[in-house]
């Protein structure tokens, strides 16, 4: 009989108890990264020819932009949650008539489009992280000023109570 009283059971909550976290934590993060690459897509009216990807600098690059608007273009898609969604990115590239001399593109295995994609991702979160961190750094602290502002305005009221 199973029950959670069960020795047996029980002695075994804590590691399934980690492995529901840690899958929780990656469906969080895949969520987080299709709501920023949606976001960075909607951002532009034409995708293939306006999406800005911010490069760190690396040694060599050997995608072109092109390839790589196209790689994100076809990621948005498709859903990052598709199961053969490479293999689908891949096909496209094949029967994409602007690619159709880019033979290192066109060579490239599903897994290699898909360690590309998970790079492009990379850069994306990296991107919003900075942005958001900009931001931060441009907003006043809210606490101490409106503090301040509630003390004055109270004293403003109670000064001018006096006079009526």
């Amino acid at each position: 009989m199973r029950t959670l009283n069960n020795p047996r059971y029980s002695s075994e909550y804590p590691r399934i108890k980690v492995r529901i976290e840690e899958g929780e934590a990656k469906r969080n993060k895949r969520e987080n990264l299709e709501m920023l690459l949606q976001k960075k897509i909607a951002s532009v009216r034409y995708p293939m020819q306006e999406l800005e990807l911010n490069y760190p600098t690396t040694k060599g690059k050997v995608y072109s932009e092109e390839e790589d608007r196209y790689l994100l273009c076809r990621l948005y898609h498709y859903g990052m949650q598709a199961d053969d969604v490479y293999e689908r990115i891949k096909k496209d590239i094949t029967e994409f008539p602007v690619f159709r001399f880019d033979w290192f593109f066109k060579s490239r295995s599903p897994q290699e489009l898909q360690r590309r994609c998970n790079t492009l991702l990379g850069m994306i979160e990296k991107e919003e992280e900075t942005r958001v961190t900009e931001e931060a750094k441009l907003k006043p602290t809210k606490g101490k000023v409106s503090s301040f502002a509630r003390v004055y305005f109270h004293d403003f009221i109670s000064l001018i109570s006096l006079f009526f």
